[in-house]
C-alpha cells in the first residue's frame, strides 16, 4: 500500500529508488532527501511526523501530507521507505 502512495506522490521529487533524483527535483531549487540513507528503523514516529507535517529547512522543503492521507496511508509509506533501504 505504501508503494502505491509513494509511486503516485513521492516519486516525482524523491525518484523511483528514493535517491532524491525525481523529475521535479531540479526545478525545486533545493536538494530532495536521499531516502535510501534515511534511518527509519527506530525512528519510525519521527519519519511519520515529517511526512505528516512537512519540513522546511534552509536546504530542503517537504510538503505537508497529513491532510491528503490517512494516518494508515502515512504509516504504509514509512514501511515502504524501509523496503527501499533494504533493497539499496
Amino acid at each position: 500500500a505504501g508503494r502505491l502512495v509513494y509511486a503516485t506522490y513521492c516519486v516525482h521529487c524523491h525518484g523511483v529508488r528514493g535517491a532524491g533524483d525525481g523529475r521535479l527535483a531540479p526545478a525545486l531549487g533545493s536538494r530532495r532527501a536521499d531516502l535510501r540513507h534515511l534511518t527509519v528503523s527506530g525512528r519510525e514516529a519521527r519519519v511519520f511526523a515529517t511526512i505528516r507535517r512537512g519540513s522546511i529547512r534552509h536546504d530542503a522543503f517537504m510538503p505537508e501530507w497529513g491532510r491528503a492521507f490517512t494516518d494508515q496511508q502515512l504509516w504504509d509509506v514509512v514501511a515502504y521507505l524501509q523496503v527501499l533501504q533494504a533493497t539499496h
